[in-house]
């Protein structure tokens, strides 16, 4: 039985690329606990599809690892360790992505304006989408078309979500958006002033 804590999400495929590469250690802090959060947000074109988190010592005396958000699909993820009682930890992490890049002879939208199902380039349309809502959403300036992509579309819905962890610069400010967020998805009306503060 191995002594090592390792998180795997996912295995890295023979075509995917090594984004990131980072050690963290910590020393141990007395009668207590000792934690430590790792985030990696993919440069622009790039999607996770493996993040693994290795502990570096095999005595079973290492951190646990949990994932926090994002992961493989999204454009980041956030991992905690967390030391065993009395103790530090030494873990490496490795994240693995794929370029993503939407093909030159389509908008990326379907007839019916849903999101296409190709995982070589969706996330890339899902993402520019999602960010102009998120940052409409910011400004109070949501839009009826805006409106009707939050509302309509899952995986858009699901990204907004996603994209307003990593754009919130305060408590206050993501809760605010969820709240917005919350009201356009459950709304009957189409007027984008409905959704303002």
């Amino acid at each position: 039985m191995s002594g090592r804590h390792n998180l795997e999400l996912r295995s890295p495929g023979s075509n995917d690329k090594m984004l990131d590469s980072r050690k963290i250690r910590k020393g141990d802090r007395f009668m207590d606990t000792v934690s430590e959060t790792y985030h990696y947000d993919c440069e622009e074109g790039y999607i996770i599809t493996a993040v693994l988190a290795e502990d570096q010592w095999s005595d079973d005396t290492g951190g646990n690892a949990e994932l926090v958000s994002g992961g493989p699909g999204k454009k980041h993820v956030t991992i905690k360790v967390t030391s065993r009682w009395n103790r530090g930890f030494h873990f490496r992490f490795i994240v693995y992505g794929k370029r993503v890049s939407a093909p030159s002879d389509s908008s990326g939208q379907t007839s019916d304006g849903g999101i296409k199902s190709s995982d070589n380039w969706q996330y890339k349309i899902l993402y520019r989408k999602s960010d102009e809502i998120i940052r409409a959403l910011s400004a109070n300036r949501l839009t009826e078309r805006l409106a009707g992509l939050l509302k309509g579309q899952k995986m858009i819905g699901e990204a907004v979500y996603d994209r307003a962890t990593n754009y919130a610069p305060n408590v206050t400010e993501y809760t605010r958006m969820k709240h917005l967020i919350t009201a356009v998805q459950t709304s009957t009306r189409a007027t984008p002033q409905r959704y303002h503060d």
